[in-house]
């Protein structure tokens, strides 16, 4: 048992520095540069725009979407409620909600979360790290998120700093 354990060890180390160095550097490698050293955990997602519509393309998502389950989501009132956030999103930020996902996470993003030592998981920290391709879009739904937080009374003062 000990040896079947210790060359798995092995094969699993072996495999993943042949997969470090056999990868080319990707658009996330810039990116993991500003990443905190101590992030517990951390998702890199390259090339969002062209997974995505890989994706929508696949058998996958042609039988996610003919499941029972998935059906009933997209005849709900709740599914209805959720169109109608986004129509009210898309129209806050003056674009569609598949440019802004390309344009703010298409090349590359990551998700880096931090859980302090002891404390419950509700209580982590996280960042988000993107390459964005458009800064008017970005700035587009900055903007939208800040007049919300302001009529919402959420958002109390703003100090613009470059």
């Amino acid at each position: 048992m000990r040896n079947r354990r210790l060359n798995f060890a092995l094969l699993l180390g072996l495999t993943t520095a042949f997969a470090v160095e056999g990868r080319a550097a990707g658009p996330a490698d810039e990116l993991f540069r500003l990443m905190p050293r101590d992030a517990g955990v951390s998702l890199a997602i390259e090339n969002l725009r062209s997974h995505h519509q890989q994706f929508q393309a696949s058998p996958l998502a042609e039988g996610l979407n003919r499941l029972p389950a998935v059906q009933s989501w997209l005849t709900s009132a709740r599914f209805r409620e959720f169109e109608q956030a986004r129509a009210g999103i898309e129209a806050a930020i003056g674009d569609q909600i598949a440019n802004v996902r390309d344009d703010l996470f298409g090349e590359a993003a990551i998700l880096a979360l931090h859980g302090p030592q002891g404390k419950a998981f509700d209580q982590a920290r996280g960042l988000l790290i993107t390459q964005v391709r458009s800064r008017p879009v970005l700035d587009r739904v900055i903007t939208a998120i800040n007049d919300a937080q302001r009529r919402d009374e959420g958002l109390k003062s703003l100090t613009e700093r470059t």
